[in-house]
C-alpha cells in the first residue's frame, strides 16, 4: 500500500473497460471487481449524510451536468456503535485475526515482481531497502500489489507482467487534496 491511501475504490469507466477487456473477459473482470469490493468492504455510500458531501456532489454536479457525478466507492463502514463516526478499512479488514502472521518490511520500497514462467506465477519481488537502497529478494505465497494509482502502474510495467495500453492511463488518486480549491472555484461560478 502507498504511504497515504484514501481508500477510494473507483471501478474502471467505459473506456477504461474496452483497454482491459482485450488482456480480461468483462463477466470476469465483474467478478473481479465485486470480489476485491466485498474484501475490502467497499461501499458507496456511507456518506451521504455527510452535509460536506452532499454540498460538494451538488457543486460538482451543477459544474459537470453531463458527467454524471455519483458517489466515489471507498473501503469504509459506518460504526454501528456511534453512526458520527466511521472505520476505513486496512489490511484488518482484509486478513482479519491473519494479519498477525505477517511479516511487515517497513521503509521499503517493491521495484519489480518476477514471473516464474515455469510455475506460471510470481517467483517473487524485488524490494528496495529504503535506508541502504541494498536490493532484497523476497519469496512468498501471494503478492497483492495495492501500491496506489501511481505505485501500482509502476511496478507493473517494471515487471513486464502485464503492459495494456491502458495501464496508468486513468488514474485517480488524491482528489481530496484539490478539493478545497476547487470548491471555492465553485462557489465563484455558482
Amino acid at each position: 500500500m502507498a504511504s497515504h491511501w484514501t481508500c477510494s475504490c473507483p471501478e474502471p469507466q467505459e473506456e477504461e473497460r474496452k483497454e482491459l477487456n482485450k488482456v480480461i473477459a468483462q463477466d470476469e473482470l465483474k467478478k473481479l471487481l465485486d470480489g476485491a469490493g466485498k474484501l475490502l468492504g467497499v461501499h458507496p455510500d456511507q456518506f451521504d449524510n455527510s452535509i460536506r458531501h452532499k454540498h460538494i456532489k451538488k457543486l460538482l454536479q451543477g459544474a459537470f451536468p453531463k458527467r454524471g457525478v455519483t458517489n466515489i466507492p471507498l473501503a469504509v463502514k459506518r460504526r454501528t456503535d456511534n453512526p458520527d463516526y466511521v472505520t476505513w478499512s486496512g489490511s484488518n479488514t482484509v486478513l482479519g485475526e491473519q494479519v498477525k502472521k505477517i511479516k511487515l518490511h517497513t521503509e521499503t520500497r517493491v521495484t519489480e515482481l518476477l514471473f516464474d514462467v515455469d510455475a506460471r506465477k510470481i517467483g517473487g519481488a524485488i524490494v528496495l531497502d529504503l535506508n541502504n537502497h541494498k536490493k532484497i529478494f523476497v519469496r512468498a505465497k501471494v503478492f497483492v500489489i495495492a501500491c496506489g494509482a501511481i505505485g501500482t502502474p509502476q511496478i507493473l510495467w517494471n515487471s513486464s507482467i502485464s503492459t495494456p495500453s491502458a495501464l496508468g492511463c486513468y488514474l485517480s488518486e488524491q482528489s481530496m487534496a484539490f478539493c478545497q480549491d476547487f470548491v471555492e472555484y465553485l462557489h465563484r461560478l455558482f
